[in-house]
């Protein structure tokens, strides 16, 4: 499943949340954001259509009864089928640029890199 950018901000949000979220909670917790509320109800159906997210259930908010939402699948689980469909030499140009791009990777994780990559058989 490949998600647009706008769907990957909608979804981000409630990757981020501890609780199942309304729309509007979503639009509130969504600030840097590239779409217009007005689209909010075209990318929640298309996030429900695809499968990546799912009604939880509803809450009474004033006088509205709203759905709330949660994410199907993990961020980790988004991305690493994303790699998985990678043909080799793409995985490691894509790996290799994350790593070369990233400044906040210490020496535990580069070490973590290394034993992953040495432990590595070619299952």
């Amino acid at each position: 499943m490949e998600l647009t950018k706008n769907e990957l901000q909608f979804i981000s949000v409630l990757w981020r949340s501890e609780t199942p979220l309304t729309a509007p909670q979503i639009l509130e917790s969504s600030m840097e954001r590239t779409w217009a509320d007005r689209s909010l109800h075209v990318i929640l159906n298309n996030l429900l259509s695809k499968g990546a997210i799912a009604e939880h259930g509803f809450v009474k908010e004033g006088r509205t009864i709203s759905r709330t939402f949660v994410p199907v699948l993990t961020h980790k689980e988004y991305y690493t089928s994303l790699l998985a469909e990678c043909e080799s030499k793409e995985l490691l140009a894509v790996v290799s640029a994350v790593i070369r791009d990233r400044t906040d990777i210490g020496e535990e994780t580069a070490g973590a890199l290394e034993s992953i990559v040495k432990g590595w058989s070619g299952k």
